[in-house]
């Protein structure tokens, strides 16, 4: 039971972040507060599903394959190509005859089922040469 000023409420959790107020006196308006405190984190929510929504439609978003997909996918493609499907890497080193691309969460072993921390992409004369998980 909590003590609001002069009023006191009971506070239930009935699942799925949903809050049910039993109010004392007074208590209608700090019962609106929450209901519209909660809508605004269902929206929230819903905004930044639609962004990843929208992402993933450009092909910028992580997408996870496993290891032998992901190598079918960018075998023998161009700088430009990967960044089409990959979108743009999480950082990148330049070496005398290329440059090594690091995406974050792309990958999965298909032998343990976990998600590879980084697959690192070499590129050589501007193509892939080889991938590192």
């Amino acid at each position: 039971m909590l003590l609001l000023g002069a009023a006191a409420a009971m506070v239930l959790v009935c699942g799925a972040g949903m809050l049910l107020f039993v109010i004392g006196l007074g208590g209608a308006a700090r019962q609106v507060a929450v209901e519209q405190k909660v809508q605004e984190d269902n929206a929230t929510a819903a905004a930044k599903q639609a962004k990843l929504d929208a992402d993933k439609d450009k092909g910028t978003a992580p997408a996870t394959m496993t290891r032998e997909e992901f190598m079918r996918v960018i075998d023998r493609k161009t700088e430009k190509e990967i960044i089409a499907l990959l979108g743009r890497p999480e950082s990148t080193d330049l070496h005398s005859d290329g440059s090594t691309w690091r995406y974050m969460h792309r990958t999965v072993d298909s032998i343990s089922g976990k998600t590879d921390y980084s697959v690192h992409i070499r590129f050589v004369d501007g193509v892939v040469n080889s991938v590192t998980f």
